[in-house]
């Protein structure tokens, strides 16, 4: 049967069925019968109108091994239900029933597009179905949603952000610590430059002040000393004239 995508399953059923000698026993044919009918009906149930119909390629025994293509609507929606599907009655969530007796499903072997995987009771889940029977586009990753169906998510961004956001913030704190310390040390030299240009502005003040200084001094004791000397030869004289004066006069 032909219509939408095929997805081929090796179901194993945990049940007991009358042996067969081949394919043209009346027991195989009555029994493929059934199993068609049964997966017909719990194929329709679970996905209604979207399920085109099926395939038996095989039976074997050793319990009981199904092999068949589903044919169902192409869509990632419905390609998501299917993963649910073997999901729950690999653990036991969805009973399918052969005949009208429970068969529970022991092994799930799965052919799509991701190639082809086995899946038991303790190893499955409905994302590592998906990523077999239509992987999810690159840039894209599988996840359970709250109804426990998978779905095709975009890398999350979020991770995505943080990832830039700390790359960004280490590039912007390296940028930021390196301005900082060329701040501090063009800081730092211009204020020793500054305290050098005070410090030789002073010592220059200084040095003119001082000599001005010794040649104001050498000038005004050089004119001190020398009207000292002119004066104190007058005092000195003039006594010594008035002795001389009285000498002269006492024979008078």
């Amino acid at each position: 049967m032909n219509g939408g995508v095929g997805y081929r399953l090796e179901i194993t059923f945990e049940i007991d069925v009358p042996a067969w000698s081949s394919q043209q026993d009346d027991v195989y044919k009555r029994l493929l019968a059934t199993v068609v009918e049964s997966l017909e009906r719990s194929y329709r149930e679970a996905f209604g109108s979207l399920f085109f119909g099926l395939d038996v390629t095989l039976m074997s025994l050793g319990s009981l091994l199904v092999d068949h293509t589903i044919y169902i609507d192409d869509s990632p929606e419905v390609a998501r239900s299917v993963s649910a599907f073997i999901a729950d009655i690999l653990q036991g969530r969805t009973t399918l029933r052969i005949g009208g007796r429970p068969a529970p499903v022991g092994r799930v072997v799965l052919h799509g597009a991701g190639g082809e995987a086995h899946f038991t009771n303790d190893e499955s889940s409905p994302c590592s179905i998906l990523d077999v029977l239509r992987p999810c586009r690159q840039g894209y990753t599988c996840k359970r949603n709250d109804y426990g169906k998978p779905v095709c998510t975009a890398i999350q961004e979020s991770k995505l952000n943080v990832i830039l956001g700390a790359v960004i913030g280490v590039l912007v704190g390296a940028i930021i610590i390196t301005l900082v310390i060329v701040a501090c040390w063009c800081s730092k030299h211009k204020h020793e430059g500054d305290i050098t240009s005070i410090h030789r502005q002073r010592c220059s003040s200084f040095d003119e002040k001082r000599s001005g200084g010794d040649v104001s001094s050498m000038s005004s004791g050089s004119y001190r000393s020398t009207s000292g000397a002119r004066e104190r030869p007058s005092m000195l004289y003039e006594p010594h004239q008035q002795r001389l004066s009285g000498e002269k006069e006492s024979p008078m």
